[in-house]
C-alpha cells in the first residue's frame, strides 16, 4: 500500500471532537509532563547516541516540572471528571487533529519503550507488539499530515536537506553536538516554502 492511499485509508477512522472535555489548566499541566518525560528521554537518546554528558540543570527541571505539575493536572482532572467544564477546550485554543496526532504518537512510543523493556527483562522482542506500535504511529502521522496539508514526499526530502545539512558526509557525535541551527532552520523553512 503506497502511503497516499494509507492516509486515505487511515482518516476514514478517525474521529476528532469539536470540544474536549477538559480544561485548559488540566491540558496545560498534562503537556509540561510530557514535554518533561521527552526531555528526560531526549538526555538518554543523546548520551547513549551522541556521547552528550546528560545536562544536569534540563534534567532537574524535567523533574520538577513532573513532581510540580502532576499534583495540578490530577487535582485538575478529577474537578474536569466530576463537574461539567464552564470553558471547554476548543480548537480555537489549540489545534485538536494536531493535538491527537501528537498525543497519539507520543504515547504509541511509550508502547514501543515498554516492549523494549520487556526485552531487558526477559531477553526476547515481542516483534508484532512493535509492528503493531509503528503502524499506529503511523496512523496519528497520517491526522498529522493531512492537517498540516503538507504532502508526505515534501517533509520527508525537507528532513533529508536537513539531515544532509547536519551531516554533509556521514553521522558523526561531533555534528550531532555542534548543529548549525539557524542553518537548518533555513533549511526548514525553504521547504515550507516549497508547498
Amino acid at each position: 500500500m503506497n502511503s497516499q492511499e494509507f492516509i486515505s485509508k487511515a482518516l476514514k477512522t478517525e474521529y476528532s471532537p469539536k470540544v474536549l472535555p477538559i480544561t485548559e489548566e488540566s491540558l496545560t499541566s498534562a503537556l509540561i509532563m510530557a514535554m518533561s518525560c521527552a526531555e528526560i528521554m531526549d538526555q538518554l537518546k543523546k548520551l547513549i547516541i551522541y556521547g552528550k554528558p546528560i545536562d544536569t540543570v534540563k534534567l532537574c527541571l524535567a523533574q520538577e516540572d513532573l513532581v510540580n505539575f502532576s499534583e495540578t493536572f490530577t487535582n485538575s482532572m478529577i474537578e474536569s471528571g466530576n463537574a461539567t467544564i464552564e470553558t471547554p477546550v476548543t480548537n480555537s485554543d489549540i489545534n485538536i487533529r494536531l493535538l491527537h496526532a501528537a498525543i497519539g504518537i507520543f504515547t504509541e512510543s511509550g508502547e514501543m519503550l515498554e516492549a523494549l523493556l520487556g526485552q531487558l527483562e526477559t531477553g526476547v522482542l515481542d516483534k508484532v507488539n512493535v509492528m503493531e506500535e509503528e503502524g499506529d504511529t503511523r496512523w496519528y502521522e497520517a491526522i498529522l499530515i493531512d492537517e498540516l496539508g503538507i504532502p508526505e514526499d515534501q517533509i520527508l526530502n525537507t528532513v533529508i536537506k536537513k539531515l544532509e545539512k547536519r551531516y554533509p558526509e556521514k553521522f558523526t557525535q561531533e555534528a550531532a553536538l555542534n548543529r548549525d541551527l539557524v542553518a537548518e532552520r533555513e533549511v526548514l523553512e525553504e521547504g515550507m516554502r516549497a508547498c
